[in-house]
């Protein structure tokens, strides 16, 4: 049986699911899509004691980023959330933080003190070490269609608080059939508004391509030839070398090194069960309801689960993980996303870990 190479002590990414709770029902989210994470929507939150006794810098001495950003949940809904990323960041001085939020929740009193916060905490140079992300995907007359259930007009306030306050923001876009002509005036206005940074991608979701909401830029979909034989004749030249068959790709997981350089990731749910990284979902809770913080340390998951220990074990044999497989073997599945920066241009490039 192997054993977790990394453990807490090591461990240098933090990803937290703060709540079952949302104020959106977004068509490609986990809430609608995983008929598996039904029973466990809007019951419970990560309670800020619980995350005072379950994360200390002498547990988790090497984290660098924390991300509050789960499978089901609008962070930015939990009742103490200011407290609990306040708490964190005096508990893990060296972070950076990210929040994902839709911004269609709570108010400009929030914002603006979450803002004071994110003007508060900085790193040694003067950076802001907390960043929140707006996921808004359009502009007034489209962003409801995807975030389904979003208030235009609150989302800009609590936006627009937020940055007056001081606090560092980011703009993200997912792009569809509906609103992939609106980039670039969404960029302008978060250009205007005091974003500091501007990306878009475009989803890649099985749930958003049923529906057919998904779009694919044509730099990145590829041309095939009509003919079959456009490159030449498809017969093997009589002295043609034998085809070498290549080793089957190997699992390149992520939760032990990730593509940008951190090593060891800890993905913990909103009632506690911990998961090397966020791809598993709901099915974990089914293979080990033990690798939960409310029945054993983070120090001890990493050492004793019987859930990573499989997850190695399968590596060996032909038939991994089937989520490892798909996440993780070779290159991992690639999401085509694009950066438009303020001066106008387009840089293209690939998102590995979305």
């Amino acid at each position: 049986m192997n054993i977790w190479p990394l453990g807490a002590e090591e461990t240098q990414y933090l990803q937290l699911e703060l709540t079952s709770h949302c104020n959106l029902a977004c068509p490609g989210c986990e809430r609608l899509a995983n008929k598996n994470a039904l029973p466990y929507l809007n019951t419970s939150y990560m309670h800020l004691d619980n995350v005072k006794k379950w994360f200390t810098i002498e547990k988790l001495p090497k984290i660098v980023q924390i991300s509050y950003s789960g499978q089901i949940d609008e962070p930015l809904i939990h009742p103490q959330a200011d407290k609990i990323i306040e708490y964190l960041a005096e508990e893990f001085p060296n972070t950076r933080m990210n929040v994902n939020t839709n911004g269609s929740t709570r108010n400009e009193k929030f914002f603006t003190r979450l803002g004071e916060i994110s003007n508060k905490y900085r790193r040694p140079n003067g950076d802001k070490r907390l960043d929140v992300e707006f996921a808004i995907d359009g502009l007034e007359n489209t962003n409801h269609l995807y975030r389904v259930g979003a208030d235009w007009d609150k989302l800009m306030r609590n936006a627009k608080a937020y940055i007056a306050a001081g606090g560092l923001a980011s703009w993200k876009f997912i792009m569809f059939n509906h609103n992939h002509h609106q980039v670039k005036k969404a960029n302008k206005m978060a250009v205007e508004m005091g974003f500091h940074r501007f990306s878009y991608i475009a989803s890649a979701r099985k749930a958003t391509e049923r529906l057919g909401m998904n779009f694919i830029p044509n730099v990145i979909k590829g041309k095939r030839p009509n003919n079959p034989k456009a490159f030449g004749s498809m017969k093997r030249p009589p002295n043609a070398p034998k085809k070498v068959i290549p080793p089957k790709p190997k699992i390149h997981c992520k939760a032990l090194e990730r593509t940008d350089g951190r090593k060891g990731w800890l993905f913990v749910n909103h009632d506690g069960y911990m998961q090397p990284c966020c791809y598993f979902g709901y099915t974990h809770r089914s293979v080990d309801p033990l690798d939960n913080l409310h029945n054993i340390s983070v120090e001890d998951y990493f050492e004793t689960s019987p859930f990573l220990s499989g997850l190695m074990d399968s590596w060996e044999t032909d038939k991994p993980n089937p989520i490892c497989k798909q996440k993780c073997m070779g290159a991992g599945n690639r999401d085509s996303a694009i950066t438009l920066l303020k001066n106008g241009e387009e840089a293209w490039h690939v998102n590995k870990n979305r």
